[in-house]
């Protein structure tokens, strides 16, 4: 009976991809994000099913049990439009997936080109050319992660300006998952692009077997760099609730709108909206939203936009804060106030952090509000002296 040796890197390895499956199974059932993280799962899985390809190589068993190459030889070409749809669904919980979103999974057919070689020719390998193609089509799905890399930071870019219309505290959104999933797999496929680069021949000459190259004599450690993702995705993937819990308006989530110049202004809309502000004080609410103000006035949120944008040339979030600056002031030039500290009078006002407090405090008045207290003070001090 023939020995089976596991050395300690593939051992590593199988446990790496036993615990993807298993995030990939326990992921779509998370209450929260269910379409985000189903394709949180299908990216676990393809890394997973990837690593999976590379051990039935090294242990042989396309030789032993050649129907695995029913199986595709790797599932590369997943990996780019399954973190796409991540991000897109995170940043757009109310994006349908449409038919031609699945054109984008379409490439898979790729990952089967060298085992369509192997079920048809056998095991043998007559066609050298053709064969050494097939393989280097598995490291272009790698490649193409570059595109959807650029497709995921314009999303991120576009999601960071329309937050600006929707909330007036930033401290509740946080884009720190997704900066740090962003980073961790772009390390991680960068340290592999670096050796595809290096050993750029085996892409273009097909007469150079994929394990004669540089890339394959540091596979080992490719594979733990990938385990190490694998294991910090799925963890930190599985306990990541919403970027921000928007709230629903009556119908629903509605899709972002962005007021276009032709549209015009409702009477009435403007006065409401100052009111909310003057008499009703809701900016005093930290976490006071887009959709919490829908529901305060009545008004639908793409007319709440419509009006800020067009008829005010602001955006909720400038809108809210600058009532916030404007009652922080006032109480900073109240000698009643004087008892409390400015970030006590920066809580009061409505603002959720010292630091975005003396931020915006800064650019509506020009000064500190350490700076303009003190201004206040002195100037009483000097007519109380007189």
């Amino acid at each position: 009976m023939e020995e089976f040796k596991i050395n300690f890197v593939q051992l590593i390895v199988i446990c790496g991809i036993i615990q993807g499956v298993i995030f990939t199974i326990l992921l779509p059932f998370r209450k929260t994000n269910f379409r985000a993280n189903c394709m949180l799962a299908l990216f676990l899985f393809s890394v997973s099913f990837t690593l999976f390809t590379s051990l039935v190589l090294d242990f042989g068993l396309y030789d032993k049990f050649p129907e695995l190459h029913w199986l595709p030889m790797s599932l590369t070409f997943w990996l780019g439009p399954s973190l796409y749809f991540y991000i897109l669904f995170l940043t757009k919980p109310n994006y349908h997936f449409k038919k031609l979103d699945l054109l984008h999974f379409a490439p898979i057919i790729f990952n089967y080109f060298h085992s369509i070689y192997h079920l048809v020719l056998g095991r043998a390998n007559p066609y050298p050319l053709l064969h050494n193609f097939t393989e280097a089509m598995e490291t272009y799905g790698i490649l193409s992660i570059i595109i959807y890399f650029l497709l995921i930071l314009r999303i991120v870019k576009k999601y960071q300006n329309s937050i600006f219309d929707k909330v007036s505290n930033l401290e509740f959104v946080t884009l720190k998952w997704i900066r740090e999933l962003i980073l961790v797999v772009f390390i991680s496929l960068a340290i592999v692009w670096i050796f595809i680069f290096i050993d750029f021949r085996v892409l273009i000459d097909y007469r150079l077997e994929y394990y004669d190259t540089v890339f394959f004599q540091y596979d080992n450690a490719l594979k733990l760099i990938n385990v190490i993702s694998l294991y910090w995705l799925g963890i930190r993937g599985y306990f990541q609730m919403s970027i921000y819990p928007f709230e629903s308006s009556k119908n629903g989530l509605k899709p972002e709108v962005i007021p276009t110049e032709t549209e015009k202004v409702q009477p009435g809309n403007i006065d409401l909206l100052l009111q909310a502000m003057k008499k009703d004080k809701l900016y005093l609410n930290p976490t006071l939203s887009l959709r919490m103000l829908e529901e305060k006035i009545n008004l639908p949120a793409r007319d709440i936009s419509r009006t800020l944008n067009l008829g005010l040339q602001k955006n909720f979030y400038y809108f809210v804060n600058e009532y916030r600056v404007e009652e922080a002031k006032r109480r900073l030039s109240m000698p009643e106030y004087d008892h409390l500290s400015v970030l006590g009078i920066a809580f009061d006002s409505g603002f959720n952090s010292k630091a975005t407090f003396n931020r915006i405090f800064k650019e509506i008045i020009g000064e500190s509000p350490s700076q303009f207290r003190k201004k206040i003070q002195e100037g009483r001090s000097g007519v109380s002296g007189k």
